[in-house]
């Protein structure tokens, strides 16, 4: 298969920048896959960043330097592929056609590449393979004609698994060379969630066992998000004797937590969030997701997947809150919250009937008044 020509095309200028054709999903896509998680650039210089590079690397330069085997050649031309920046239409099995003469040892652009090109590739194949398994039933007969129009001879044929297997070993090497992408991340994270709701241990399953520095990764990575926790919720306790809904800025109170309801997740016992109510737990879910639901930030589609050792029947997971995710402990107490008075004074109303949206909203009203 050979390289096809590539256009820009300019949409739009905004304050001098450039804004080139699907330019963001190349901006997050080089994001995620190029830096480590916890080395993101600062998006509004990047996005600068990219407009100016992605006018000075015009199609004929790009595409020779990608035939002569060139690293940064091959890494930008995919990306571009993978984004649909600069291409005529996305194709993530060009993406991973390309890429493949940085991953495969057979290729001679593969030796002799710097370890950082490499695992960038590798981090990048990664997140290629993770859309692949993501394709929807719809849009799989296309991606299909797509493989045997570039006439790879592996990670090919349709199987979710074959894709998930894919996505897990390029995620693997990648590690393995340096590079812990939010990528990476992501799919180590969405499979080990995925074991929890089918109760199944994929990682320990012969053919994903043998990823052992993505689990290490994922693992490690996840125990500094509980150790980020457990600072925060110290850093936002007021008083040893109280309890304060864990939604940031609720601010009712309760003199046990028997007065909440806690999440009845999978996170940790220490780090369960307890609310005055299912809509604060509704408000707080995006920053409490990523410590109860590990990989729930990926959506994935309703397949089959089978293996050796177990068929898994996977449903869509929706994005949106669960409303079963939420239990009351026990009856318990009113709950309190601080209002400032007229007079400059801190005033706590406390109440056994009271519902805590009513003590949000005299507290609300007093702030607007004080």
């Amino acid at each position: 298969m050979a390289f096809t020509n590539t256009s820009v095309g300019i949409h739009e200028i905004s304050e001098g920048m450039p804004m080139y054709d699907h330019m963001m999903e190349y901006c997050t896509l080089r994001m995620s896959t190029h830096f480590g998680y916890d080395q993101q650039p600062d998006i509004s210089q990047y996005l600068m960043d990219c407009s100016n590079h992605l006018g000075e690397l015009q199609a004929p330069e790009l595409i020779a330097r990608a035939k002569q085997g060139d690293s940064d050649g091959l890494i930008e031309l995919g990306l571009r592929y993978l984004s649909g920046c600069g291409v005529r239409q996305k194709s993530v099995e060009g993406a991973l056609f390309v890429w493949d003469k940085l991953t495969d040892p057979r290729n001679s652009s593969s030796a002799g590449a710097p370890t950082e090109m490499v695992a960038q590739a590798h981090s990048s194949s990664a997140q290629a393979y993770f859309e692949k398994y993501q394709t929807p039933a719809e849009a799989l007969p296309a991606l299909l004609q797509d493989e045997r129009r570039f006439k790879r001879t592996y990670g090919v044929g349709g199987s979710a698994l074959q894709y998930l297997y894919m996505a897990a070993k390029h995620a693997d090497a990648s590690v393995t060379r340096g590079l812990v992408s939010p990528a990476v991340l992501l799919i180590g994270m969405h499979i080990l969630d995925l074991g929890a709701r089918t109760h199944i241990e994929i990682p320990q399953t012969p053919r994903f066992r043998v990823f052992r520095r993505l689990w290490k990764a994922v693992n490690d990575r996840q125990k500094e998000v509980y150790t980020e926790e457990r600072r925060r919720q110290a850093k936002v306790a007021k008083a040893p004797n109280a309890y304060t809904c864990a939604r940031v800025g609720c601010g009712i109170q309760a003199a046990n937590k028997a007065a909440f309801s806690c999440c009845s997740g999978r996170c940790p016992l220490d780090l369960k969030p307890h609310y005055c109510s299912k809509q604060c737990q509704r408000e707080d879910w995006p920053r409490h997701k990523p410590i109860c639901k590990p990989g729930s930030g990926i959506p994935t589609n309703a397949v089959v997947l089978h293996d050796s050792s177990a068929t898994l029947q996977l449903d869509t997971p929706g994005e949106s809150f669960d409303e079963d995710n939420i239990v009351n402990e026990e009856e318990g107490p009113g709950c309190q919250v601080d209002v400032p008075g007229s007079d400059g004074r801190q005033w706590t109303i406390k109440s056994q009937n009271l519902s805590p949206e009513f003590l949000r909203h005299l507290r609300d009203t007093a702030v607007r008044h004080a």
